[in-house]
């Protein structure tokens, strides 16, 4: 189980699209004694969803919000295996409460299309 604290977060604009900064440090739990510690000032784009599917899955849906920061931050200074930081994310999806069917449809799309960002 993956404990996924509040992240609060302020919005800031960056290339020319909306970005997320957190503004405290962000503890999550991620099971047998493992902790990420995500910094104050760690700064998102929470989930990089294409326009077209922001009806279905917009990046900022309860149940998501938490688990694009902790993945993003798990890409960005990669302290896991892409595999494993996928898994931590889909695990963190399910532990937020996001339906079976969005949590797969957005790993799938993340194990497809998220390699280059890793």
């Amino acid at each position: 189980m993956i404990n996924m604290p509040l992240m609060p977060m302020e919005p800031f604009v960056h290339g020319g699209a909306r970005w997320w900064r957190l503004t405290r440090v962000a503890r999550v739990g991620l099971g047998m004694g493992a902790v990420a510690v995500i910094p104050l000032g760690f700064e998102t784009d929470l989930a990089s969803v294409p326009r077209l599917l922001w009806a279905v899955f917009p990046p900022w849906m309860p149940g998501l919000l938490a688990p694009a920061v902790l993945h993003d931050w798990l890409y960005s200074t990669k302290p896991v295996s892409r595999q494993r930081a996928d898994a931590i994310f889909r695990e963190a999806m399910a532990d937020c409460g996001l339906p079976k069917w969005k949590r797969w449809a957005i790993w799938a799309s993340v194990r497809l299309f998220g390699g280059s960002h890793y």
